[in-house]
């Protein structure tokens, strides 16, 4: 298999490569050098009408020749990918005749390789590998084709294979920015924001100019808590690129990371102020962007204190719910985009305690996608502060044989287990949420708890044991140790509990007071006395407080 000749690439839309042949034209015996002096019959572009069904072949000269690989490489560069593939379909067979010589299969690989990212700009990605793939049957390795074919698995989405392409053309060159930067972008998509890092530097050191190697790279930088650098890249991006929407969401994204909510909900209004659909004159609504923006409200809603203040920022969340459905309207082709609109709608209401409004929600975000673990989950909440507690269970259980490895949904069904009463099913379940889970702290004290209504104090210490040593500065673990350790008749045991608790939170009345008790019974009086003292104080100090906060 011969290798081919060199050829110059360079990026086009869709981040693909286009193949200038303009310097085929240099060489005025091309053709001749190939193909010799005979005229060439090639199949016409377009099946012949009716009226030249019975015309002969039309007859193509060398430079006939020469003007179609300088007409496709000209209209690939102007996105004219029509009239590219025309040049292409009528090249590629002529290439392929063994009687024109050996040296016509050296051009092959680049001409189908060319054809490929034509028809990937007619948005036919399958014709488009296939055409990749067959420049790499007659070119093994061939860089040109790995980079175009590593490309377009980016850009629907395929980027394990993406990352094999890149890989596979950095070791036939490795100097190539844009392989580094295409392995750079594959190993982030991936979530390998450290080993995106190198290759986005050499790219970027190769190309000063390119704003989205700037914007991939600060991304990758905030994945590995380089916030500093990450903020300088997002800014040269934008010192580039002013108006891309892509890299203000990006900073949005990276905001949400450290925690800056408004910082955030600002960059994302830039985003979605800026959004150009990828598709020239396609109405597809920035649905990514309405979305975040709407968690990141949720997520300044948090933060407030004041309860009018977060419904209002609620409220807020779910207008940008709704302006998104609005936009998406009833078209199949945004299902998805609706089924995770409606599921944030859900959540906004759910917040709002509109639990009617948001079952409706989460149960067409259900309908759009019933592989949507999280809106049975939350849908489950929503039953079981209604009181639905059967519902609750059965969306619960739903819940957690989707998403196996998400012990949450387990530990809701025994929340709703112990609300009825059901003490055995709620410890099973939590159970089943620990074997999801063995670190998560929620299951261990909530079947702690169950085991206590049972009676079972021993094996409820043992469960507030195992969340002290996953988390040994949370006080309330050490109240409720010592609790147990009060019912077990051990009063020695619970007063150390109990002013463990006091170390690290000291104005919870009922720790000194059951401190007191358990002093009490060891007969400590002066120091009992001194702690039911400090609960009486506490006490008082918190009625004054509430007094004053009922107060108009």
């Amino acid at each position: 298999m011969s290798s081919p000749r060199p050829i110059a690439y360079r990026f086009v839309v869709f981040a693909l490569l286009s193949l200038p042949l303009a310097w085929i034209m240099a060489r005025a015996s091309l053709a001749q050098d190939l193909f010799g002096n005979e005229p060439l019959t090639t199949p016409a572009a377009q099946p012949p009408s009716e009226e030249d069904a019975t015309a002969q072949p039309r007859q193509l000269t060398p430079e006939d020749i020469q003007q179609l690989f300088t007409d496709g490489d000209a209209a690939l560069k102007a996105q004219d990918y029509s009239k590219a593939l025309s040049a292409y379909d009528q090249l590629v067979p002529i290439l392929k005749r063994q009687p024109f010589g050996s040296q016509a299969q050296g051009f092959l690989a680049g001409v189908l390789t060319a054809r490929g990212q034509a028809l990937a700009g007619l948005d036919d990605p399958e014709a488009a590998i296939a055409d990749f793939n067959e420049a790499l049957q007659e070119s093994d390795n061939y860089v040109p084709a790995l980079i175009a074919r590593g490309n377009l698995y980016l850009d629907v989405g395929d980027n394990e294979s993406a990352l094999a392409d890149f890989q596979g053309a950095k070791e036939q060159d490795r100097k190539n920015p844009e392989v580094q930067f295409g392995l750079g972008k594959a190993y982030f998509l991936l979530g390998g924001a450290q080993q995106a890092i190198k290759p986005l530097t050499y790219a970027i050191a190769a190309n000063e100019n390119n704003a989205e190697a700037y914007r991939l790279r600060a991304q990758a930088y905030a994945g590995v808590g380089k916030y500093k650098e990450a903020d300088e890249d997002i800014q040269k991006a934008l010192s580039i690129d002013p108006d891309d929407h892509e890299t203000y969401f990006a900073l949005a994204t990276i905001l949400l990371r450290e925690e800056k909510y408004p910082e955030s909900v600002q960059a994302m209004e830039d985003a979605i102020q800026r959004y150009q659909p990828k598709v020239e004159g396609s109405e597809e609504p920035f649905a990514q962007g309405y979305l975040t923006k709407a968690a990141a409200i949720l997520e300044v809603a948090k933060q407030e204190p004041d309860e009018k203040e977060k419904a209002e920022l609620y409220t807020l969340a779910l207008d940008e719910c709704d302006k998104l459905l609005q936009q998406l309207g009833d078209s199949p082709q945004y299902a998805s985009a609706r089924a995770a609109t409606e599921f944030r709608r859900g959540v906004c209401l759910r917040l709002l305690g509109r639990y009617g409004d948001a079952i409706a929600a989460l149960t067409e975000a259900i309908n759009l996608n019933p592989e949507l673990a999280t809106a049975y989950f939350r849908r489950g909440i929503c039953f079981y502060y209604m009181d639905e507690d059967e519902l609750a269970v059965l969306d619960f259980k739903h819940a957690g044989n989707i998403e196996y490895q998400d012990p949450r949904p387990r530990l809701w069904e025994g929340f709703a287990f112990a609300k009825q009463g059901d003490y055995y099913e709620a410890i099973r379940a939590y159970g089943e949420a620990l074997a999801e889970s063995d670190r998560y702290v929620p299951a261990y004290v909530n079947r702690g708890l169950a085991y206590m209504m049972l009676g079972e104090n021993e094996k409820a210490l043992a469960d507030f044991n195992a969340a002290i040593r996953l988390e040994p500065a949370e006080w309330t673990h050490y109240f409720k140790r010592g609790m147990t350790y009060e019912r077990l008749g051990k009063p020695q045991h619970a007063a150390d509990s109990f002013i463990s608790a006091l170390r690290f939170y000291d104005k919870y009345p009922p720790a000194y007071s059951h401190a007191a008790d358990a002093l009490d019974a060891l007969g400590q009086d002066d120091l009992a006395k001194e702690y039911r003292d400090k609960a009486a104080e506490l006490e008082a100090e918190q009625k004054e407080a509430e007094q004053k906060e009922a107060q108009p």
